[in-house]
């Protein structure tokens, strides 16, 4: 995997968290199909380090940015996809007790999902859930951009959210 990205110029956006990892990389799609011919997408929700292998190995060329969601059910997981990986954008949703009974501890799996950062490109970039106290307390080094629903002092939050038929209209603050 590491040779055949290293023939690439492909930036990478690995997407992971306890939950929310398929809707989020979803929503970053629409907006990379309207600013890119053709973005290399993990398909549904395949996000093993299997999956991964398998996308970098479908690399072109031509692929201009590579959207991968990554997911774990037991330790060193993320970390192996990392390691492939080497994302420029790490986009985190949160860390929750998703597979706790194989991770041991919701620290461990906070370990195993951060990997995304620790083998990262260290000129990159981790978006982060403001909402999540782990996520918030963690020391990154990589330039962070954070979002919330319910904290003001995230870079981006919502307010004014409102469920309707199609699903929910809010206003983005851009603090």
């Amino acid at each position: 995997s590491h040779y055949i990205k290293s023939l690439h110029k492909a930036k990478v956006i690995a997407v992971t968290g306890s939950v929310g990892k398929t809707s989020t990389k979803e929503m970053i799609e629409s907006v990379l199909r309207q600013h890119y011919k053709a973005p290399l997408i993990s398909r549904g929700n395949k996000n093993s380090m299997f999956a991964v292998t398998e996308n970098i190995q479908n690399l072109k060329r031509t692929t201009a940015v590579y959207l991968q969601e990554v997911g774990a059910n037991t330790h060193k997981v993320v970390e192996i996809s990392a390691r492939q990986l080497e994302a420029d954008i790490a986009v985190y949703t949160n860390i929750g007790h998703s597979h706790i009974e194989n991770y041991g501890s919701q620290e461990a799996i906070a370990s195993d999902k951060l990997s995304l950062s620790r083998f990262g490109k260290p000129a990159g970039v981790a978006i982060i859930n403001y909402d999540d106290e782990i996520l918030r307390s963690h020391r990154f080094t990589q330039k962070v951009i954070t979002y919330s629903l319910n904290n003001p002092a995230a870079m981006f939050y919502a307010v004014n959210i409102d469920k309707n038929d199609g699903g929910y209209d809010f206003t983005l603050v851009d603090s």
